[in-house]
């Protein structure tokens, strides 16, 4: 038997009888084809990253059990989420040993709400000063430029009275 993880979101705008249907089903298809539920965590409602459908929440489950790999539990399961008009989404993967808890994210311990971009080690009062260049006499591109601007603008002014004539 190997460890399976299963995230689940279901539909929020079903109400609570309905939802606990959903998971008494899926229940029912793991262990029927020869699947142990460990456990079953769930989180709620929660906003989702993007919409799916027109919803912006979604409720939660997370799933632990043990099913056969070469047996009927994970077809029938896949299919059976597939089918389901209440889940919106899942997500079926092996846990890995010593890492999967069967909790929510923010239930773990040293697991916070993620605050910006990581240093890497380094910090923007660790960097050394930039020296302002001051721009010397000899750069004569931008003196060219001006040069030839004012030139454009004398060569028009007399077309624009000779077409008022």
């Amino acid at each position: 038997m190997t460890k399976y993880e299963m995230v689940v979101v279901l539909d929020p705008n079903k109400t609570e009888e309905e939802q606990q249907t959903v998971l008494a089903k899926l229940d029912e298809v793991i262990t029927k084809n020869g699947g142990t539920i460990e456990s079953r965590d769930v989180w709620g409602k929660r906003r989702l990253a993007y919409s799916i459908g027109k919803r912006r929440d979604g409720y939660y489950v997370l799933y632990l059990f043990d099913a056969d790999p070469s047996g009927s539990a994970l077809p029938e399961l896949n299919r059976y989420l597939r089918i389901s008009e209440d889940v919106l989404r899942s997500l079926v993967t092996k846990a890995v040993v010593g890492k999967s808890t069967g909790k929510a994210p923010s239930e773990m311990e040293g697991h916070g709400p993620y605050r910006g971009r990581p240093s890497f080690g380094r910090d923007r009062d660790s960097r050394p000063d930039r020296e302002y260049r001051r721009p010397s006499n000899s750069d004569s591109n931008s003196s060219d430029t001006s040069e030839s601007a004012d030139a454009e603008k004398k060569e028009e002014a007399p077309a624009s009275t000779e077409s008022a004539s």
